[in-house]
């Protein structure tokens, strides 16, 4: 793994005149690539049950990242930061036959994760949908009045909303294998005919 950037200038050689990223758009379309990434690969969406209530659970929205390379979370918390992002880390202690501990970065509330949200819901992503749907989540909870955030309606508003997203995260459970989708695409296999052609 590269460590900096002299070590990627080693690797590339003259190529590399200057890869640093000093224009803040760039920077901030880089970050947000990065995360999106991320929550792509290792992340989760979730409508999380919080504590009871006497109509049922009261959830919050959170948007995780997990992985065992602390590399990689070091970035992800580097760009939450430069973001003025608010976020919780968790490094748990490796216990028994546990080899690597799997670190979490996690935005978690309301405002938290309309503000990441909001950020996020402009550029492509295989979880847009859900991050579009936690985004309504957090936009309704938000707009409810003091006096009806505990009743029956509003709670039932929260499950609507748990149940949709449960939906969207079962969709591509036991779903196909990219290679294997691949390997058997009459599709792709055109395309790769029509290119051995030319």
């Amino acid at each position: 793994m590269l460590e900096n950037h002299k070590s990627l200038c080693d690797l590339l050689g003259d190529t590399a005149k200057d890869i640093t990223i000093d224009n803040q758009q760039v920077r901030l379309l880089f970050d947000i690539g990065y995360l999106l990434g991320m929550i792509d690969g290792e992340g989760a969406i979730q409508i999380a049950n919080k504590y009871d209530t006497k109509y049922g659970k009261f959830c919050i929205p959170k948007i995780g990242i997990y992985n065992s390379n602390p590399h990689i979370i070091k970035k992800v918390t580097d760009i939450f930061e430069r973001l003025a992002m608010p976020f919780y880390f968790y490094a748990p202690k490796v216990h028994g036959k546990e080899s690597r501990p799997c670190y979490r970065v996690e935005v978690i509330g309301f405002k938290r994760v309309k503000r990441l949200t909001d950020l996020l819901i402009h550029f492509p992503s295989g979880k847009l949908e859900r991050l579009q749907l936690v985004r309504d989540f957090c936009l309704y909870k938000l707009s409810v009045p003091f006096g009806e955030k505990n009743s029956e309606a509003t709670y039932k508003e929260i499950q609507r909303y748990k149940n949709l997203l449960k939906a969207k995260n079962f969709e591509h459970r036991g779903a196909i294998t990219s290679e294997t989708t691949r390997s058997t695409s009459l599709e792709e296999e055109d395309i790769v005919r029509t290119h051995a052609k030319s």
